[in-house]
């Protein structure tokens, strides 16, 4: 098992420990390019081999089609927002990598989950709204 590339040299020892533990080698390279080029911490590195991203990346049939209809339909958008660096992987919620979800999905699911979380500590925390604005 190698680890041969030109852009090891920009990842630290943990990194290479976690890449060491793929089996498959075009998952290792993978892993590693996505690591160097989305700046990944180890910690999410180690998330991402642990949830096995790279195969849930290849299961996704729709994913090419996904890409490119939002590339064609928010093109000039897109010009004017930033980029997450990390995608978002959040198993807790439940998603399903076969269906597809919108943005306001994501917002109810994390947000239902913000509230039980605050309702299990009990006295002394309160949710005021699902949406709250406020002014800095």
């Amino acid at each position: 098992m190698q680890i041969v590339n030109a852009c090891v040299h920009n990842l630290n020892w943990t990194h290479i420990r976690s890449l060491l533990r793929v089996p498959d080698e075009n998952a290792r390279y993978w892993y590693t390019k996505e690591a160097v080029d989305e700046n990944w911490s180890s910690r999410t590195l180690d998330r991402n081999i642990s949830t096995q991203y790279y195969q849930g990346l290849l299961q996704n049939l729709k994913k090419n089609a996904v890409i490119e209809e939002m590339r064609r339909k928010t093109a000039e958008f897109q010009k004017s927002q930033f980029e997450f660096k990390s995608p978002v992987i959040a198993e807790f919620l439940g998603f399903k990598n076969e269906d597809t979800y919108l943005e306001g999905d994501l917002e109810f699911a994390i947000i239902s989950h913000i509230r039980d979380f605050l309702m299990e500590l009990g006295r002394g925390f309160a949710f005021v709204a699902r949406i709250t604005y406020l002014s800095i």
